[in-house]
């Protein structure tokens, strides 16, 4: 197919656009041309493609290829219409690319020879046309473009609008219609006066300032209208609630601050709902709505809610006012116990270390008080121990009685445990007011040692129900003590007895009150009595109607166990009157009835047998018998 194409004229039309619009002139324009084929000019429909090119062969493409399609051509004449957009017409010069094929061809035929597109008349005129000689109004939008050159603006209406980015190297002697010194320069300003110069805002907005394009700090204003700032600084997760003013956030992530006037320092996620209350920094601490003027200092999930109330150190929490806790983490939680108390968790110890006036402990601040007697150094404001003496020391001493001046009391205590209290004058005593010492043990059975106030006797016991015993044990050298002195009176029992073991033949539960003789097959056993005038005979086993031994001796590890065995003292026996009623003053004897005893009737006999006295008597059959047991 041979083609060939003629340029005719370029016309500006109007693009998109209603005709009547005429000053809304368009980037389109049509292309008129003749199609010629092999047989003469064509006829029908064609589909073309356009493409700007900036030289006649080769060279860069400018703009998109654009594509009409369903071209009608009459006798070779066709009209196309093309828009390559805005900016591409700026003066440079450029070659139209044309391709054809008829309306059912697969492929596109390049004309040979770019056209190139020339202005009209009034086009070149207009390149170079002088803006005195035009008239109207120049639409905002068609003025664009760099300017090469200064340019000047001296009418008090010429305006800049836009948002200046463009704008480089100028000197802005004023902005807004302030002078320079009506605004900030980053190298500061000068001449400023207090409450007429500031940096800020005058609306009810908050201001943020960023770093880095992360917010730094937030200035909230005050809700209730009092003219009070909200600050909060560092992360974005840092709030402050509800209608609270005056609250101060600086710095952490994850911080929440809702009580008025409150502060928090810093750290992870702590929360303050208290009024007039202080958070210093740590993770996870809370101050509840109740702790008004409460602190937490730092440390790791502490609670203060009581007013006025310090938590520290780890798992510290107190909802009591005035309350002091600190922990040391070792128990969660570590609670505070009441009222205007100092509570203080630390497992490792407690150390005080102080000058010459030493610690006062007085919580009436009356070391040295007069009582009208002497002065006293004194505990929580009662007298401790006598004399003229001066003030009070206590403290961690590491392990003695420490360096006591003269007219000092001193109360020390070690790593162990153990505690002195002592004064310069080695001959001076330790007075303890109150009835009672108690000391509570491990056990815990509530010892003490004191006076009841009745009789003229000093106790020593225990306030525990169920404990009946006293022991002077050793430690140190694991063993029971002697005691030493001039008599005792026994309250308890009314034999002396020893723990025996004794061999019962038919495996039956010894009784208490049954005679018991020497067990010549077991050496150191006894067994119960089943011989009349048995010389083997040893004593009764204890504890019959209720009698118990008073003295009960025994040697731990070598002889014990067993039944205590009455071996003196006043004992129910159990008596057999077969061999003559039993009256008081009658000596007794073992029976042939196991575990018995009788009546002695045959003297002769009965020597090396004798059991005791009988106290009581027993006029026929069996029964029990106070017996004075004396054996001979």
């Amino acid at each position: 197919m041979k083609i060939k194409i003629g340029v005719l004229i370029f016309v500006l039309v109007c693009s998109f656009t209603r005709l009547d619009s005429a000053f809304a002139q368009g980037t389109a324009f049509t292309y008129q041309g003749q199609l010629l084929s092999t047989n003469g000019p064509a006829h029908g429909l064609y589909d073309f493609t356009f493409a700007l090119y900036n030289a006649s062969s080769g060279g860069s493409q400018a703009g998109s290829t654009i594509q009409t399609n369903g071209v009608f051509v009459t006798n070779g004449l066709f009209v196309a219409t093309m828009d390559f957009g805005a900016g591409i017409f700026n003066g440079t010069a450029y070659w139209l690319q044309i391709g054809v094929r008829t309306n059912a061809a697969a492929s596109f035929t390049a004309l040979s020879g770019r056209q190139q597109l020339t202005p009209t008349p009034y086009a070149i005129y207009a390149e170079g046309a002088n803006a005195a000689g035009l008239a109207g109004t120049i639409p905002t939008g068609n003025l664009s473009g760099t300017y090469g050159s200064s340019l000047t603006l001296n009418n008090a209406g010429n305006i800049f609008d836009g948002n200046g980015s463009g704008l480089t190297g100028v000197n802005a002697a004023t902005l807004g219609g302030l002078n320079a010194n009506g605004f900030w320069k980053t190298t500061g300003n000068g001449g400023t006066s207090a409450g007429v110069n500031f940096l800020g805002t005058t609306d009810n907005q908050p201001l943020e300032l960023h770093v880095a394009g992360s917010r730094g700090l937030l200035l909230v204003p005050d809700p209730n209208g009092f003219g009070e700032v909200n600050v909060v600084g560092g992360s974005f997760n840092n709030t402050v609630g509800g209608t609270s003013s005056g609250n101060s956030i600086g710095g952490g992530y994850g911080n929440i601050a809702t009580g008025s006037d409150s502060v928090i320092a810093g750290g992870f996620e702590n929360t303050n709902q208290a009024s007039s209350s202080f958070i210093g920094g740590g993770a996870y601490n809370t101050i509840g709505i109740n702790g008004q003027d409460a602190v937490v200092p730092g440390g790791y999930r502490n609670v203060a809610n009581g007013e006025g109330s310090l938590a520290a150190g780890q798992y510290a929490q107190t909802s009591y006012s005035g309350n002091f806790v600190w922990s040391d983490g070792s128990q969660n939680p570590f609670n505070g116990t009441g009222a205007n108390c100092f509570d203080v968790l630390a497992t490792g110890g407690a150390y005080f270390h102080t000058g010459t006036p030493g610690v006062n402990v007085d919580q009436l601040n009356l070391n040295g008080y007069s009582d009208g007697l002497a002065n006293r150094a004194s505990v929580a404001g009662q007298p401790f121990g006598g004399g003229s003496g001066g003030p009070f020391l206590w403290g961690y001493d590491g392990g003695g009685l420490g360096t006591v001046l003269p007219d000092e009391v001193s109360l020390t205590w070690d790593y162990n445990g153990n505690v002195w209290v002592s004064n310069n004058l080695s001959t001076a005593s330790l007075t303890m007011r109150g009835e009672y010492l108690v000391v509570n043990g491990l056990t815990p059975v509530y010892a003490y040692i004191g006076d009841d106030g009745f009789g003229n006797d000093v106790q020593i016991g225990s306030q525990k129900s169920g404990v009946t015993a006293v022991a002077a044990y050793n430690t140190a050298d694991g063993a029971y003590m002697h005691f030493y002195c001039s008599s005792i009176t026994i309250e308890g029992g009314a034999d002396l007895a020893e723990p025996f073991k004794i061999t019962s033949t038919d495996n039956n539960e010894v009784p208490q009150g049954a005679v018991v003789v020497i067990d010549d097959q077991n050496p150191g056993h006894l067994k119960v009595s089943d011989q009349a005038y048995d010389a083997r005979v040893a004593g009764v086993v204890s504890g019959a109607n209720g009698i118990s031994p008073g003295i009960q001796m025994q040697q731990q590890g070598i002889l014990e166990g067993g039944k205590n065995v009455a071996l003196t003292g006043r004992v129910y026996v159990l008596a057999d009157a077969s061999n003559g009623a039993i009256h008081p003053g009658d000596l007794l004897t073992t029976s042939s009835l196991p575990g018995h005893a009788m009546k002695v009737t045959d003297h002769a006999r009965a020597s090396g047998a004798i059991l005791g006295k009988a106290m009581t008597g027993l006029s026929q059959g069996e029964g029990m018998v106070l017996v004075l047991v004396t054996l001979q």
